[in-house]
């Protein structure tokens, strides 16, 4: 099993805590690069520890490429 590194752990404290602030909906920008899919795994592994989902969270693909 992977160890996750504590900037990581540091960073999805802080996802947990915005996402347990109020009930307004998650909008979350994915264009298959390497920051997005960062990010998202992030909030996915943040969302992994939440013990109540109270609100959608939506993942919106966009082609950033031409």
């Amino acid at each position: 099993m992977q160890k996750t590194p504590k900037k990581d752990k540091e960073v999805i404290k802080i996802i947990i805590r915005e996402y347990q602030k109020n009930t307004l909906p998650w909008y979350i920008g994915y264009s298959g690069g390497k920051d997005s899919s960062s990010m998202l795994k992030l909030v996915f592994n943040a969302l992994k520890q939440v013990d109540s989902f109270h609100k959608p969270i939506t993942v919106l693909y966009c082609d950033t490429g031409c």
